[in-house]
């Protein structure tokens, strides 16, 4: 979706907004919040979310469980 496109519909009506509300933040660790900023398609309604401080993602790769 960072590049525009949405990868379930291939529409181009793609907007960003730094997430707002109960969901703005996600808890990553012990009282260490990491924010969140939001991609959605206008035509299909799909939505992701993206983290892009670099070092809140080397905590999640150090602290969290890999997905298999």
């Amino acid at each position: 979706m960072q590049s525009g496109k949405c990868p379930k519909c291939g529409s181009n009506h793609i907007y960003k907004k730094n997430a707002v509300g109960h969901r703005s933040y996600i808890l990553a660790g012990f009282l260490r919040f990491v924010k969140l900023t939001d991609y959605i398609c206008s035509e299909c309604g799909y939505v992701e979310s993206y983290i892009f401080d670099d070092k809140n993602k080397e905590y999640i790769r150090n602290h969290w469980e890999k997905a298999k």
